[in-house]
């Protein structure tokens, strides 16, 4: 399970970044632990579709995504492993 720590640490450990560059539909359906204790299927909501249950609010260094899950309210820090086969790794998340 995700360590799930409060707003403010959150925002602070995830400061700066820059808005999602990554091709995330190669992401696609891949797993995460989420902070409402729950695995989810990365699901990114696609503009102007309106398609998707998770909005990447920003992208920090190194393969990091701040991801917001629309239905149930957490926010979790999640990293992007592997180079042929990618999994991703929750590191927090708190509540929204």
């Amino acid at each position: 399970m995700v360590k799930v720590i409060k707003k403010e640490k959150f925002i602070t450990e995830t400061l700066g970044g820059r808005p999602c560059e990554l091709q995330l539909h190669i992401y696609k359906r891949l797993p995460f632990d989420c902070g409402c204790g729950k695995e989810h299927k990365f699901d990114p909501y696609v503009e102007p579709l309106g398609i998707g249950t998770m909005k990447v609010l920003r992208e920090l260094p190194i393969l990091k995504l701040v991801i917001l899950n629309k239905e149930c309210g957490y926010v979790t820090l999640v990293k992007i492993k592997g180079i042929f086969s990618y999994r991703l790794e929750s590191i927090f998340s708190c509540k929204d």
